[in-house]
């Protein structure tokens, strides 16, 4: 800055990768500035109109600048408001009159927000709403806010027609179109005429731009095809090509679909043919009478959408049935071709690992944690209880010394490796999500939560885990600047908390950095009419307590069987009852319940009590002073509904259940599936083993007669169906599954690249 002359010099670097407000992922400046001066010095002047200020000030001296009396101004924006007044009062100057007016709302009562994308701006109503219709609206009661989003179009057209009109021909309209799915104004006009809706050009118009609009901003159910579906479809496309198209009446599609039906499925298939077509032409299990859309729309269309629904080329399937063998030896090379080596990807990374440096490393890491126990015991003795270290030594040893079971994964060293480590277990979290990917790349840096800085730089003087590799760096950074640092030299990204935060970190990197989430977790336990009481007890506790509820293997909900139900909450009592004593400060060796990590935390806990306060029969003592929340029960039946929300927190959540179709309950529930993670079940149960859902829960994800501290381990995958506990984002996919840092990041970036 020069500002004696008043100007300022700046440049704008073209790989920096910035994130745009609305976009999912992380952009480079190149790309965002894309006509402007990149890479070199610009100088510009802040005077006469060159430079503008920050937005308050600026939108003030405007008014100023300009003589403006009267301005409007929207809710949101008062604040600002008093700002201009209180600039123009100390420059003197006559204060404009400010009118505020009331906010524009979208479906959700949520602000509209040109970020957000949210809106439904005047440009995209003109197409929509009728002159009259976007006058009454607006003119109705302007200092009030008033929703005002896409689908109130049809409405708001029909209040504007005149009351001898039919008031809801919109709504019709716009009913019809949706089940009669047109593919053009023509075929609009034609279905409306069929159904005898009489409409004026204009109002067809209207309707079908908001047919459009609605459809493409509709979320359709995620339809996949079959290999099977997909030759079933292929074969029709190819048979319909071969007829003749002039006379449509004249093809016996329904013929026609049953012929290449049967060709193409065995006679015990439970797939129906036209469900197949219905998925392929509208994305969807149902739709308009295929022989009326048929007549309306015509036969190429018909067999275009056929043929874009599905991967397989028509080709591809004449080849299959042996119809043309020439192309065989084609297609024989292009899936030599598409098949990926790690030879293939070695012009991106290069460098080999030595798996015996890795072992090498490994043990020397584990003998200092042998060796210094009691010291890093001490370091974290503010932080949690000695009982958690003791079991994050334990554990972070077993994953070093028996590194080898993962040595297919450590071949070649990516770049770059970020971590975002979690609020709990510090030593194990950087062990697992710092030391070990290390080992896979030439440059790893971590970063504890802020809340844990202090206790985490202690641990650090009591072991160093810097010194055991050379790739290894911790930064202390607020995330911002940690975040805007890393976004170049990150390939993978190890994040640990919610989903949520989640985001607001996957949005600043590029849409091909590899993104590993590990999230929350419902973790249920189900104790069976048949389970075994006392081994069932001692799991509860070993989840429920370990490190005060903060983790994500704590079950939301105690599933118990009425049979045993009262025998199970009475033996739990007695056995809260028995540690009372080791309640108290992490000073205390002997503490196995201490203060939340997060002190704040046992506020909004507060809440949480308050609601399920008459469930409440064990405990439900919080020191919202030191954070100290004590062991608690709640007990709710099943059959008043679920409990999805974790606690974070000592909280035995038990819910009494009688039969399977309250397991069912539970289980089905939309809340449910997106953080299902494990099941522990103790005895047995049919539902369980049998009928619940493979979408939401795996074989593997289902422990019998045990819980996840048992079996844990930091060499094997770990997390659930449910793509808010553990999930993959990668290339702009989302996979869902357990994760394991070292096998993802050798599948995504070494082996498959």
């Amino acid at each position: 800055m020069d500002p004696i002359k008043g100007e300022m010099t700046y440049r704008i670097p073209a790989n920096e990768i910035i994130n745009k407000p609305g976009s999912e992922y992380g952009i480079e400046l190149k790309d965002f500035y894309s006509t402007e001066i990149l890479n070199e010095p610009i100088t510009t002047s802040v005077l006469d109109g060159h430079c503008k200020l920050q937005w308050k000030a600026d939108w003030a001296m405007r008014l100023l600048a300009r003589d403006i009396r009267f301005e409007m101004h929207g809710e949101d924006l008062t604040s600002s408001a008093n700002i201009a007044i209180k600039i123009a009062t100390s420059l003197e100057r006559e204060t404009p009159k400010l009118y505020k007016y009331g906010l524009f709302l979208d479906d959700n009562c949520k602000k509209i927000s040109k970020s957000k994308g949210n809106g439904f701006s005047l440009e995209k109503s003109v197409d929509l709403l009728t002159d009259k219709a976007l006058i009454n609206y607006l003119e109705k009661n302007p200092k009030r806010n008033s929703k005002f989003h896409i689908n109130l179009s049809p409405r708001l057209n029909d209040l504007a027609l005149a009351k001898s009109d039919l008031s809801t021909t919109y709504t019709k309209a716009h009913r019809i179109l949706t089940a009669s799915q047109p593919h053009t104004l023509q075929s609009a006009v034609d279905f409306l005429r069929r159904y005898s809706l009489s409409m004026s050009n204009d109002a067809i118009q209207y309707s079908y731009n908001y047919f459009i609009e609605t459809r493409k901003n509709s979320k359709s159910p995620d339809l996949t095809f079959s290999e099977a579906e997909k030759k079933f479809i292929t074969l029709l496309s190819f048979c319909l090509e071969e007829v003749s198209t002039e006379k449509i009446q004249d093809i016996n599609l329904y013929h026609l679909v049953h012929d290449c039906y049967k060709n193409t499925f065995n006679k015990d298939s439970k797939n129906h043919p036209w469900e197949i077509i219905y998925k392929s032409l509208f994305n969807n299990n149902y739709g308009p009478r295929i022989s009326t859309w048929l007549e309306i729309t015509g036969i190429k269309e018909f067999i275009r959408r056929l043929k874009d629904s599905v991967e397989m080329s028509e080709t591809t399937y004449i080849e299959e049935m042996g119809i043309d063998e020439a192309r065989s030896n084609e297609k024989t090379n292009m899936g030599s071709k598409s098949a990926h080596t790690i030879e293939d990807s070695e012009t991106s990374y290069s460098e080999a690992i030595s798996f015996d440096s890795v072992k090498e490393q490994c043990l020397k890491l584990a003998q200092a944690l042998k060796s210094k126990r009691h010291e890093i015991v001490n370091s974290v003795s503010s932080y949690q209880c000695k009982n958690v270290t003791d079991d994050e030594i334990s554990r972070s040893l077993d994953l070093l010394l028996n590194i080898q079971e993962n040595q297919d994964y450590f071949k070649l060293k990516i770049h770059g490796v970020t971590s975002f480590l979690p609020l709990n277990q510090p030593l194990y979290a950087t062990v697992c999500f710092g030391f070990i990917p290390s080992l896979m790349s030439k440059d790893t840096c971590i970063r504890p939560p802020t809340a844990m800085h202090s206790h985490y730089q202690k641990l650090l003087k009591a072991l160093d885990f810097r010194d055991y590799s050379n790739s290894l760096s911790v930064s202390f950074e607020d995330k911002e600047s940690f975040v805007s640092k890393r976004i170049q030299v990150t390939d993978a990204v190890i994040f640990t908390g919610t989903p949520e935060n989640a985001l607001k970190v996957r949005k600043h990197f590029r849409k091909k950095t590899l993104f590993i989430l590990n999230g929350a977790g419902h973790n249920p336990l189900v104790i069976s009419h048949d389970a075994d009481i006392d081994q069932a007890i001692e799991s509860a506790k070993r989840v429920v307590l370990y490190n005060q509820g903060q983790d994500c293997a704590g079950p939301n909900s105690i599933l118990i069987h009425n049979d045993i139900y009262n025998d199970f909450r009475l033996r739990l009592i007695d056995e809260l009852k028995k540690i009372e004593h080791k309640v108290g400060t992490y000073e205390d060796p002997n503490t196995i319940v201490g203060p939340n990590s997060d002190i704040d935390h046992s506020i909004k806990l507060a809440s949480i009590f308050k609601q399920y306060r008459e469930f409440c029969t064990y405990g439900g003592e919080i020191n919202i002073i030191n954070g100290l929340i004590k062991p608690t029960i709640f007990e709710k039946p099943l059959a008043l509904g679920g409990n999805y929300k974790e606690f974070f927190a000592p909280i035995f959540f038990l819910q009494a259940y009688g039969s399977d179709d309250e397991l069912d309950s539970y289980f089905s529930q939309p809340q449910y599936s997106t953080n299902a993670m494990y099941i522990s079940l103790f005895g047995t149960s049919h539902y369980i083993q049998n009928e619940l859902s493979k979408n939401i829960h795996l074989s593997e994800s289902i422990l019998m007669n045990t819980d996840l501290h048992l079996v844990e381990r930091g060499t094997t995958p770990y997390g659930g169906q449910g793509v808010a506990a553990s999930c993959i984002y990668f290339n702009g996919q989302v996979i869902k599954g357990n994760t394991l840092p070292q096998r993802d990041i050798y599948n995504h970036l070494v082996l498959n690249p």
